[in-house]
């Protein structure tokens, strides 16, 4: 009688364009009638694979021509963060699509783009095909997440405006990827901007003045970002009025784009007073814990 064993397996590559393995198996049966029966077998094989270098250059048609300030939003399957050779596999820099031969993010914007509304599933297959864990939003760009689905929205749990990046926090206390989230020191090096110009910290490619500002926008969820990719999105482009100044506050914060803490959610509210004057408030979740009373929140992570 024959019998017949078919035998799948696969390879996770990194920075390599060529690889040459062998393969070693050694199958062990007990037979009935002769007793014992041990088959060996080796076999050597040559493949060659894409370089990662090009995978990163696959950059969605929609996307801007360079990295730099623009209107867009990068949607990533791990974490985001400044270039890092020690970093493990899936947590890479913004705007970058694959890690090795996977494609982990998607990039949603570029030069003409105005907005889009859609379940972030439908728009971000990639990012959110195995997990979902970190969102960038570049200069003059909006993105809102809410809580429930395209039919059932729920509440508002996510909405800012870029500069920006939420990182998932489940993986904070993970010793694999604790080092590895968004840092302002360890993104000091020479760098260029978009126009050309030398700059002397990565994160100042994308808008981020300083390290105050930073810390700022650089924020932890406050749930797993796994379940998130149902909720409804909506992503939208303002160039003229999302613009920030040299400290990186905003200079003319939308009317709806207030947010008030009531019963430990924050809430949508008026921004402005009876006068019609900006009401007092942050994008420093921390400035306005000071006094929630009196100051309101500009932009919010709710989830």
């Amino acid at each position: 009688m024959e019998e017949c064993i078919d035998l799948f397996f696969g390879l996770r590559i990194g920075n390599v364009n060529e690889l040459q393995e062998s393969v070693e198996l050694l199958f062990y049966t007990e037979d009935l009638e002769d007793k014992t029966m041990s088959c060996y077998a080796r076999f050597e094989f040559l493949a060659k694979f894409k370089m990662a270098e090009d995978s990163i250059l696959e950059i969605p048609e929609n996307a801007p021509p360079v990295i730099g300030p623009g209107c867009r939003a990068c949607f990533s399957g791990g974490l985001q963060i400044e270039p890092n050779a020690s970093a493990p596999f899936a947590v890479i820099p913004p705007f970058q699509t694959h890690a090795g031969a996977l494609h982990l993010a998607d990039i949603i914007g570029g030069d003409n783009f105005d907005s889009v509304e859609s379940t972030l599933a439908q728009i971000t297959p990639n990012a959110t095909s195995t997990t979902f864990d970190s969102i960038f939003v570049d200069t003059t760009t909006r993105v809102k997440v809410w809580s429930g689905t395209a039919s059932n929205p729920g509440y508002i749990a996510f909405d800012c405006i870029g500069p920006f990046m939420l990182s998932n926090s489940i993986w904070i206390n993970d010793p694999r990827y604790s080092p590895f989230f968004p840092n302002w020191d360890r993104a000091a090096g020479d760098y260029k901007d978009e126009d050309g110009n030398s700059i002397d910290n990565f994160w100042k490619k994308y808008g981020i003045r300083n390290k105050d500002h930073f810390n700022r926008i650089n924020l932890y969820s406050e749930s797993n970002m796994h379940n998130w990719p149902y909720g409804r999105v909506k992503i939208e482009c303002l160039r003229n009025t999302l613009a920030r100044d040299e400290n990186g506050i905003l200079i003319d914060v939308p009317d709806d784009y207030c947010y008030k803490l009531e019963g430990g959610v924050w809430i949508p509210t008026e921004c402005r007073d009876e006068n019609g004057d900006l009401k007092d408030g942050s994008e420093d979740v921390s400035e306005v814990m000071q006094d929630p009373e009196n100051l309101v929140r500009y932009g919010i992570t709710n989830r």
